[in-house]
């Protein structure tokens, strides 16, 4: 249920907290277990601060979740604490911890052999560099994911690499190139992922805004 919970996020976000608290309700049944309790704890308040709005409350399940995993030897376990992080310190604005975190998930995802979550970390980490004008950095670091997804055939982890891009060009103004990786990016089976739905919409209406292309968002 924890891992339905996580996989609806890019697929069907409106399943993602009926499961999440699905899963609260079994491990119920597990109260010595205090690893995956805390766990399913953060994990519901990691999607909550996501697809609802921010509360101190979640904030602190979270932070909670990641303090007590931090010792265990499961990687998956350990995957996900990356994940709980990476997310309550980017919405914290705290983005080198957030950074930090994303690039151990990567480190994981590529150890497990999972390059979607890699390429979900490493859109992760770059968005953090983004925010922290480390913007060769986050060039570099795309580009070596996007050669892996094209060698791959991996056309969802490509769209967002090349969304990740766009977002870059964006911040430097160049309104037109953000556009341009909107228009190679997107199609109908991409935004079937309401991951890239979400940040390729978003980049799209601040390429348009910039343009002062204001029926721009309708070109799709």
């Amino acid at each position: 249920m924890l891992d339905l919970s996580r996989f609806c996020l890019y697929t069907d976000r409106g399943q993602c907290l009926r499961y999440a608290e699905q899963a609260l309700a079994k491990i119920r049944d597990f109260a010595d277990d205090e690893i995956l309790n805390v766990l399913g704890q953060g994990n519901s308040a990691n999607l909550n601060l996501m697809l609802k709005c921010w509360r101190q409350e979640d904030a602190e399940l979270c932070r909670e979740a990641v303090k007590k995993t931090a010792g265990v030897s499961d990687l998956w376990i350990l995957l996900r604490r990356c994940s709980i992080e990476s997310v309550v310190n980017y919405l914290s604005s705290k983005y080198p911890q957030s950074y930090h975190a994303a690039i151990e998930g990567k480190r994981l995802a590529e150890e497990i052999g999972d390059q979607y979550y890699y390429i979900i970390f490493n859109t992760m980490s770059a968005f953090t560099l983004l925010h922290q004008g480390k913007w060769r950095d986050l060039r570099q670091s795309v580009s070596a994911a996007l050669a892996m997804t094209e060698k791959n055939v991996n056309r969802q982890g490509r769209a967002l690499c090349r969304l990740t891009l766009g977002w870059l060009h964006a911040e430097a103004l160049d309104f037109e190139g953000a556009k341009r990786y909107c228009a190679e990016a997107l199609d109908p089976d991409v935004e079937a992922n309401p991951f890239a739905n979400y940040i390729g919409r978003n980049l799209l209406a601040k390429a348009c805004l910039g343009l002062h292309d204001y029926a721009g968002t309708g070109w799709l």
